[in-house]
């Protein structure tokens, strides 16, 4: 299963199925700007509860994006949360499910500083919480992509800007305290700028990425 950003019975962007084994390509919902969101982005979650996930970069009342979720068992598509600049808009990568169930994300924009948020998900209770406010020029601004969690459970991802250079960062995110912490600033001349999409985490320990 995927999203496409685009196109689609309201040009608003559709989830498809491709089955591998004879080739073919289905579409199972499409998107629609005030109901469902539009211009999907990342890819899908499998949720714990079999269910797909996954967010609009735009959309819902706010037109700030929503996140949704696709029930395999009935074929049909929901919207289960809206953002909003207070809690961040805009998200642009995916969804990431930890041990306890709960669901972590980024917003390109919004939150408190209006340049990007870290907010988490909780299926259970179906709320939508800011979880953390980026901070330009301390640690990024406007993340991009989405998180991936480091052997140390710690979360790790990018920011397209902001930090000393305005080129971009590479942070930490630790949930237990709630912080994130910069860990490198990019530099166009030495480890390139703009950094955009997601880290990998490699078998030797190691993260890679694209800048």
């Amino acid at each position: 299963f995927g999203v496409a950003p685009y196109g689609g019975a309201n040009f608003s962007g559709t989830l498809f199925e491709y089955d591998p084994s004879n080739e073919t390509l289905t579409k199972k919902a499409d998107f629609e700007s005030s109901s469902l969101g539009k211009y999907p982005m990342g890819s899908l979650l499998i949720a714990t509860n079999g269910n797909l996930l996954g967010l609009t970069s735009k959309g819902g009342i706010n037109d700030s994006g929503v996140l949704f979720e696709y029930n395999l068992s009935n074929n049909t598509l929901a919207k289960k949360k809206e953002f909003s600049s207070a809690i961040g808009k805009t998200p642009l990568g995916s969804l990431i499910q930890t041990e306890n169930g709960l669901l972590y994300g980024l917003t390109s924009e919004g939150g408190k500083n209006n340049v990007g948020s870290l907010f988490q998900y909780d299926p259970s209770k179906n709320s939508l919480t800011p979880y953390y406010d980026f901070v330009g020029a301390i640690n990024g601004r406007s993340p991009g992509g989405s998180l991936v969690q480091g052997t140390n459970g710690k979360f790790y991802g990018t920011t397209q800007y902001g930090g000393i250079t305005d080129q971009g960062t590479l942070y930490e995110f630790d949930p237990n305290t709630r912080t994130i912490s910069k860990k490198a600033d990019f530099n166009e001349s030495t480890s390139g700028k703009y950094p955009f999409g997601t880290l990998h985490m490699a078998s030797n320990g190691k993260l890679y990425g694209f800048a």
